[in-house]
């Protein structure tokens, strides 16, 4: 049974982000480690900019349905 790995919140995934940018700007790994850290950097980068245009889609969506209840109903 395959189980199903955490996906961490936009603020643990920045973090991870920034913890391999710093082990990467060391120098101090070897060429595999910096290509497997890289892979890993940009699965995170691309996860975390998916999160924040689902999060825009949702705004745009809260903003239209706020604007709407706001208008003045065509009953009154």
């Amino acid at each position: 049974m395959a189980t199903k790995t955490k996906q961490p919140t936009f603020e643990e995934g920045l973090e991870q982000l920034e913890q391999i940018v710093t082990l990467m700007e060391t120098g101090e790994l070897s060429l595999a480690d910096t290509l497997e850290k890289y892979e890993q950097g940009v699965k995170l980068a691309k996860g975390l900019k998916d999160m924040l245009d689902y999060s825009e889609k949702q705004l745009v969506i809260l903003k239209a349905k706020q604007q709407e209840d706001a208008r003045p109903s065509e009953e009154e």
